[in-house]
């Protein structure tokens, strides 16, 4: 619960409502999802022990359905964003490539 007095956030907050559908802004996310991705695979530290290696692999791995439900404007949870992206991907015509994803985190 955020407290917000002064209306500052709600203001805020119709004016991000107004444009999140906007290319540019949609893009940005993707870009960010995308840069995550990378950063967090290019940390990845062969010397850490097995535990910490899984987690920064696993990360990152699985931001790459937020890169497509982004995209989609769809919210990219955690619990079930393999699940979302699958039904983004069946919805624009490329459930093909839910293996690959599927791939990609070594299922």
């Amino acid at each position: 619960i955020i407290a917000d007095p002064t209306g500052y956030l709600r203001s805020l907050q119709i004016q991000v409502s107004r444009q999140f559908a906007e290319r540019k802004w949609v893009l940005r996310r993707c870009v960010n999802a995308r840069e995550k991705i990378e950063n967090g695979l290019n940390s990845f530290n062969t010397a850490a022990p097995l535990h910490d290696q899984v987690t920064s692999w696993l990360f990152p791995t699985g931001i790459t359905t937020h890169v497509l439900l982004v995209a989609a404007l769809r919210n990219p949870t955690v619990r079930l964003r393999y699940l979302a992206a699958r039904g983004v991907l069946e919805e624009y015509g490329h459930s093909g490539l839910y293996a690959e994803l599927m791939e990609l985190l070594g299922c």
